[in-house]
């Protein structure tokens, strides 16, 4: 039987200390060394890879695609408003088909995944599975989360395919946007060097110490069935050989066009220019249906008054819409510092907004000020923490 080496890689530089463990015929407990002489131990064995879930965006889209590689071509575009970065630059990761039809997914940056991986190409070692530390935890149950308890972070796993990191200091807040009446428990995992006074929770507490390290409970408890592997696409195993044809190909592909051209040179221009001009009205299309999504009817050839009448209706003199809203959230912005605004949408009469905030007091200053207003509610539907700060998704509505 092949044993298998599990790495924690949270840093991708050669001398970083990286923890690591090999099972096989005789399992051994974590060790930490140089990241430059764990791979050197990957020869031979299966590589598992746990990332952090600080890095990698937990989500589930509802496509009509039932298969996985169709589906991939229309999740980017159905989860843009709630990332804050352009769908270009982001890999994304589909799990297993839930039994309501939505895929869950994971995405992350690709320039978080190129870092990841390029230690392991400079050594020519293959990574079998890629995996995020938030879906490495036990399935939530029972009307309990788990929690990985660490001295700086806290990593939540809350549903099958969902979950959040956050700073150990903050998780009495985060708990408590995600579950305000306090109705959940917690199965709490902790290396046996963390305290484990938790009663500042004010939750039901299982607390499971027995692990010596991080590393030693993803490994417990982490299933391929219930987590999705980052390698996917163009970073799949079985991708490689194409990457390395992929110059080639390209040449190929371009002396076959030369040829086609020069063969069949004035039919392919009239070809190019109505194949250009239909992709143009589609694209038309496509983007009208992005900006008023309520409209289920939409023609090609009267997409101009079309465009006009939702144009009015946004401008409409009541205290309910778009404009009306833009105006109270601006009001609440000034009242916040700290925030920025990402990206909007405007869907079924509530305004739906992307934000970054340095820190998780922002949100918080953000949500006492609404909570003073009569004419309009905010609701938090997410709130990620983050590299690069606190990702916000915040949707508003008019009180009648």
């Amino acid at each position: 039987m092949r044993e298998t080496l599990y790495i924690r890689l949270r840093d991708s530089a050669l001398d970083a200390a990286t923890p690591f463990r090999v099972d096989g015929a005789a399992p051994g407990g974590t060790r930490v060394s140089r990241l430059g002489d764990v791979l050197d131990e990957c020869a031979g064995r299966r590589v598992v890879v746990f990332v952090p879930g600080t890095d990698v965006r937990l989500a589930q889209a509802a496509v009509p695609a039932r298969q996985a590689s169709k589906a991939l071509l229309a999740i980017p575009y159905a989860l843009e408003d709630q990332l804050a970065d352009d769908v270009e630059t982001v890999h994304f990761a589909l799990g297993a088909r839930l039994a309501g039809g939505e895929w869950p997914v994971a995405a992350v940056s690709k320039a978080r995944l190129e870092a990841w991986l390029e230690p392991f190409r400079t050594r020519g070692t293959r990574i079998d599975l890629l995996l995020p530390e938030s879906l490495c935890l036990p399935l939530p149950g029972d009307g309990r989360w788990s929690v990985l308890m660490e001295t700086e972070l806290a990593t939540v796993r809350s549903a099958a395919f969902g979950g959040f990191v956050c700073r150990s200091d903050d998780l009495p807040t985060y708990l408590d946007l995600a579950d305000p009446e306090r109705t959940l428990g917690l199965q709490i995992i902790t290396p046996r060097d963390v305290a484990t006074d938790f009663s500042a929770l004010g939750r039901s507490v299982d607390v499971v110490p027995e692990f010596g390290a991080a590393l030693d409970a993803l490994v417990r408890h982490h299933q391929a069935a219930n987590a999705i592997n980052l390698l996917q696409g163009d970073y799949a195993p079985a991708s490689d050989m194409r990457r390395a044809w992929l110059p080639w190909r390209r040449a190929a592909v371009l002396a076959a066009a030369c040829l086609l051209v020069l063969a069949i040179g004035g039919v392919v221009d009239l070809l190019r220019i109505g194949a250009a001009a239909d992709a143009q009205v589609e694209a038309n299309l496509q983007r009208f249906r992005q900006l008023f999504p309520g409209q289920t009817r939409v023609e090609a050839i009267n997409l101009d008054s079309m465009i006009a009448a939702e144009l009015r209706r946004l401008q409409g003199g009541d205290d309910t819409g778009l404009l009306f809203l833009m105006q109270r959230f601006a009001a609440g912005m000034n009242a916040s510092k700290g925030l920025s605004l990402r990206g909007l949408q405007w869907r079924d009469n509530a305004l739906y907004l992307n934000m970054t905030g340095t820190d998780l007091q922002t949100l918080e200053t953000l949500r006492a000020w609404f909570g003073q207003q009569t004419d309009v509610a905010m609701e938090v539907e997410s709130a990620n923490a983050g590299s690069s700060g606190v990702q916000i998704r915040l949707k508003l509505t008019a009180v009648s």
